[in-house]
């Protein structure tokens, strides 16, 4: 009973180890008392095993490292900047050998609306005289929207930078609704600007396009490359170490 109250998990010292203590001591006893003092030694024996087992259980647990959080940023900047030349391609005609100058997200009331990026030639782009020198703007959309309400509102900002008569403002909305098609979620806009000759618009990277008029294909850059931009920070991601 005692065997049984104080030792558990099979780890008894073997009977012979025991007695062997007992003759070692020479203890000239009955046998009712040997088998009390037998009790008592496997009752410290067992008592003394599990404090250890114990002890190196606690070691054990503490030094269990923790599994490392693997991170996915480094392997998604790599593979964005590996695939953007292929993704880009069709810029070529245009922009000769296209650079990525920068990139940024816009938001709306906290709602994703697409990422943006600017791309150049070789040529040093310089933010304040960029209506002289090519470039091009991708939007990446990340939501669905409708080709009217993009050219709307496209018109919508135009106008917040500087007025414009509402009998022009309704021919250039004219203009982007047959420019611009119904765009899903990982679809792409870009719109190619060349000094005094235009802007040349794609979809998914092929031609929907050209618009010819230079004021008012200025003027649809500028909503996002003037100063007067309604989303200066997006500007300055856009621009980048150029600012």
């Amino acid at each position: 009973i005692i065997i049984t109250k104080h030792c558990s998990n099979n780890r008894l010292p073997t009977l012979r180890h025991n007695k062997m203590i007992l003759m070692t001591a020479n203890l000239q006893i009955s046998k009712t008392t040997r088998r009390s003092l037998l009790a008592l030694v496997l009752t410290y024996s067992c008592s003394f095993t599990q404090n250890i087992w114990a002890q190196d259980s606690g070691s054990l647990s503490s030094a269990s490292p923790t599994p490392p959080v693997a991170s996915v940023a480094s392997v998604a900047a790599s593979s964005s900047s590996a695939t953007n030349a292929q993704n880009f391609k069709y810029l070529q005609e245009h922009l000769k050998n296209p650079r990525l100058v920068g990139r940024g997200s816009y938001t709306y009331w906290g709602f994703d609306v697409y990422s943006a990026s600017l791309w150049a030639s070789d040529t040093a782009l310089k933010p304040l005289d960029w209506t002289e020198q090519r470039l091009a703007l991708d939007l990446l959309y990340l939501r669905d929207f409708d080709g009217k309400d993009i050219a709307k509102r496209s018109i919508d900002e135009i106008s917040k930078q500087s007025p414009v008569y509402a009998e022009k403002a309704n021919a250039w909305l004219q203009t982007l609704e047959k420019v611009f098609p119904n765009v899903h979620k990982g679809e792409s806009l870009t719109g190619v600007y060349i000094p005094n000759s235009g802007a040349q618009f794609f979809f998914n990277g092929k031609p929907v396009g050209m618009i010819n008029d230079l004021d008012f294909v200025k003027r649809f850059f500028a909503i996002w490359l003037s100063p007067q931009t309604s989303a200066p920070d997006l500007r300055l991601k856009l621009f980048g170490d150029l600012n």
